[in-house]
């Protein structure tokens, strides 16, 4: 794995960037969102010279893709939004948000998953508006490659699992479902759903799941 840390006034941005997959499909290392952590957890002991130098360099470097984050939240979010919040989502068919989300992503993947995951939490809540831009976020990303979108989508989707919308629940099983990654197979047998046909969905996403896997050990 290769990590970059840089390092801006008392927050540390950890950026990771991913090994390439295996024929399998296994996933070899990860890239996440970019992490902010107390900079007094991950900096131990007194600073040389030769490290205040450095992390003075990092301080630029974090200040120049900053604004570069920032201008393109400016830029796409508001939009993204509205098109979410007005989805018709139809199994197998791409919505509007889909085409501009995918758009953005070959601009910038790193930014776009970024920005995907702020609108999904800014609005996890159960107005029912806002179920219509989670379950619009959950089916757009459903259509991506497991490993293009991990671990943002799949964190996403863990966040839906425990929503009290069912509908929403529902998708959140679905995008397990198309990814069809063995890596679900924990996250869906940690939820105890209280809808009985959303139990017996889950369930039977889970055994195919547990069959992909097999293949993938056995195969």
């Amino acid at each position: 794995m290769i990590t970059k840390e840089i390092l801006k006034k008392n927050i540390l941005y950890r950026i990771y960037i991913p090994q390439k997959s295996s024929s399998q499909g296994k996933i070899e290392g990860e890239r996440v969102l970019p992490e902010i952590i107390n900079s007094s957890n991950a900096i131990n002991g007194n600073q040389t010279n030769k490290d205040s130098y450095n992390n003075s360099i990092s301080s630029t470097l974090a200040n120049e893709r900053k604004d570069l984050y920032d201008e393109f939240i400016h830029k796409h979010e508001s939009i993204l939004t509205s098109m979410l919040i007005s989805d018709l989502n139809e199994s197998g068919v791409s919505n509007p948000s889909e085409k501009y989300f995918d758009k953005i992503f070959k601009e910038n993947s790193l930014f776009s998953l970024n920005l995907i995951m702020k609108i999904f939490m800014d609005h996890f809540s159960n107005n029912h508006r806002y179920v219509t831009l989670l379950i619009s976020v959950l089916h757009m990303l459903s259509h991506y490659e497991y490993r293009k979108v991990y671990p943002t989508a799949q964190s996403i989707a863990i966040d839906a699992l425990s929503h009290k919308d069912v509908e929403v629940q529902e998708y959140a099983i679905k995008c397990f479902e198309n990814w069809k990654h063995p890596n679900g197979i924990e996250k869906l047998k940690a939820i105890k759903f209280n809808t009985g046909w959303l139990e017996e969905y889950a369930n039977d996403v889970i055994k195919e799941l547990e069959e992909v896997q097999e293949n993938v050990v056995f195969g």
